[in-house]
């Protein structure tokens, strides 16, 4: 487990390097895209159960939203960045799949989805 826990952190910093690279240089967002959908595939290799188990748990979630909780150890900041949307949205999207995952308005979302792994 704590391999794993390695292996998405250096993975989350490589996002985050490359995310400071399209901040200090204009990057179209095709290659912008282009590292998100790496994201998306290292995070399932090395979290091959995450989406199932969520899947699984919560049927009624979409692939956004699968991949909104695959963001979630980053700050809002970052997230809003890397999806190029406004942190109003963040927030709204981050409520919204509280009321899918059932909890309340004060859980902590990000501690519910790694203590459920």
């Amino acid at each position: 487990m704590s391999k794993k826990i390695i292996d998405l952190d250096l993975l989350n910093l490589n996002l985050r390097e490359a995310l400071n690279m399209f901040n200090s240089t204009d990057k179209s967002v095709d290659e912008k895209n282009k590292y998100w959908k790496n994201f998306i595939i290292k995070f399932n290799e090395n979290n091959e159960y995450f989406s199932k188990n969520l899947i699984k748990k919560y049927p009624k979630l979409t692939s956004r939203d699968l991949e909104f909780c695959m963001l979630l150890n980053f700050t809002m900041h970052e997230i809003f960045q890397i999806l190029s949307i406004q942190y109003r949205s963040v927030v709204i999207k981050k409520g919204r799949l509280k009321r899918k995952l059932n909890l309340d308005s004060k859980e902590s979302i990000e501690r519910y989805l790694l203590q459920d792994q």
